[in-house]
């Protein structure tokens, strides 16, 4: 099923997904669009002319989102919840259709309880939800000395958790979830930061 480019980002950040592997030597028109997860039609969110790898940046509203693009046809918004879904990019020459790039942009959402500062003796719980579950082939924690923590993982709902009890000063720092992801160019790991600080 999993045919296309995957891109994960944490929720309520900066994406930007590219379009081009080269950039076009010659005009074309590059045409984005997406599929949200619970929709089954693509809907369209901008064009522009491409002249030499160049495009103008444009802007456009959709609905409450704002999509940009850049100088070289990547398409930049922030990743909210809506925003989870396949994108598109077709690149066209004189109605003939060139290349077109599918991503599947996942959704991580990191949370640190109790939120910091945490008090020593307290229990650090770290938790990662990729969404959509099904990208996230392994995950896990690591401490800011770089040992793996002990990572739950829940399958079906794309779930990690780690807990480190009993926190002292020394667990100060910052904590990295790694998450290998399925796609199309083998499995891939992404890193996914959170600073932790102990009073």
């Amino acid at each position: 099923e999993l045919r296309n480019d995957v891109v994960i980002v944490r929720e309520d950040t900066s994406v930007t997904l590219s379009c081009f592997d080269s950039p076009p030597t010659s005009s074309v028109l590059v045409t984005w669009k997406m599929i949200s997860a619970r929709e089954d039609r693509w809907s369209y969110l901008l064009s522009a002319n491409c002249i030499d790898g160049k495009t103008k940046e444009c802007l456009k509203l959709f609905g409450d989102r704002t999509f940009e693009i850049s100088a070289d046809a990547s398409l930049i918004f922030r990743a909210t919840a809506a925003a989870q879904g396949r994108y598109s990019c077709v690149v066209e020459q004189d109605d003939k259709k060139l290349q077109e790039r599918t991503v599947l942009l996942a959704l991580i959402k990191l949370t640190v309880t109790p939120t910091p500062p945490l008090t020593v003796d307290s229990t650090l719980r770290l938790a990662a939800q990729v969404s959509p579950s099904y990208v996230a082939a392994w995950g896990t924690w690591v401490s800011p000395s770089g040992d793996q923590l002990h990572t739950k993982i829940s399958n079906d709902t794309g779930g990690l958790l780690s807990k480190v009890p009993r926190i002292t000063s020394k667990d100060n720092g910052v904590y990295t979830c790694r998450i290998r992801i399925y796609g199309n160019s083998g499995m891939s790991v992404t890193e996914h930061r959170v600073n932790v600080t102990v009073n």
